[in-house]
């Protein structure tokens, strides 16, 4: 039902793009998953891990949607997708599910965060609130009832940057934030002997960046996160766990008796900027031809 809306806006990115384009004479655009952005005049390049992408019904549907992915995907010069390309990886099918487009190009996994060792830690359990409503609301009071009868010293972000009110509750072991910034939140997890969070591809990255042990629980109803929580799993590399009857202190023990592994092949965080480095000396390479 959504289709419409979503073919509308891409016809609008697109007509939007054609004329910033002549205004301004850029030499390339770089969109992080937003399908309009692309231009037969200049290079451009699309950001996704998503080139299979999951529908939650059926096979029928999921071939559906993955021709016309790839169908969108050709109107880019590249298509970059921030994962390793041979296995063991972090994406699974989302992203190595054969054949994969030609333009196709993995440049391997992206955090702002950079890894450093703390002194020591603050927080026994930092928990991680995110995505959208009402299930981050309904994940929180869950989470909010079981931290109050704990006594492991916790920390508690919201995730709202726009919240007025903040939430108080009794106890020294217990600190809640509505909101961090990236800096302060990489101090906070780096001090943190375990992560509880959503199964977003972006804090996968950054737990991988960071080195830390973590229970990942999805989003209710967001099959990609449903099946990331799920491929990471299987692959020893973070436990997970759903939202329905989750119970934290729980969950932390099972996480410990898991024993998750990150491959150091997965690890570098650095392999995008050589891409990046070559990308830009193409650039160059094509304005000093023109002049």
């Amino acid at each position: 039902m959504q289709v419409p809306k979503i073919l509308l806006a891409l016809h609008k990115e697109h007509k939007w793009l054609k004329k910033i384009i002549c205004d301004f004479r850029f030499d390339a655009v770089i969109s992080d998953n937003r399908y309009g952005f692309y231009s037969k005049k200049i290079p451009s390049i699309f950001i996704t891990h998503q080139l299979f992408i999951l529908s939650g019904m059926n096979s029928w549907i999921d071939d559906t949607l993955r021709r016309q992915n790839f169908k969108f995907l050709k109107k880019f010069q590249e298509c970059w997708v921030p994962d390793v390309e041979k296995e063991p990886n972090l994406t699974g099918k989302l992203a190595h599910y054969k054949p994969v487009p030609k333009n196709v190009r993995y440049i391997g996994p992206i955090s702002r965060f950079q890894n450093s060792d703390p002194e020591h830690y603050i927080y026994e359990i930092a928990i991680i609130l995110s995505g959208p409503e009402p299930q981050r609301t309904i994940w929180e009071k869950i989470l909010l009832n079981q931290i109050r009868k704990s006594s492991n010293r916790i920390l508690l972000v919201r995730g709202l940057p726009d919240a007025g009110e903040e939430i108080h509750i009794a106890a020294e072991n217990i600190e809640i934030i509505n909101y961090l910034g990236a800096s302060e939140l990489q101090g906070k997890i780096l001090r943190s002997e375990w992560i509880v969070c959503r199964s977003g591809y972006s804090s996968i990255m950054d737990l991988v960046s960071l080195q830390k042990k973590a229970v990942l629980v999805p989003t209710p109803g967001q099959t990609e996160q449903e099946y990331l929580a799920k491929h990471l799993l299987e692959k020893g590399m973070f436990y997970s766990t759903v939202q329905e009857n989750f119970d934290l202190l729980a969950a932390i023990e099972s996480a410990k008796k898991f024993n998750s592994k990150i491959p150091d092949s997965i690890c570098k965080m650095d392999e995008y900027k050589n891409v990046l480095r070559a990308f830009v000396s193409s650039l160059q390479k094509k304005r000093h031809e023109y002049q």
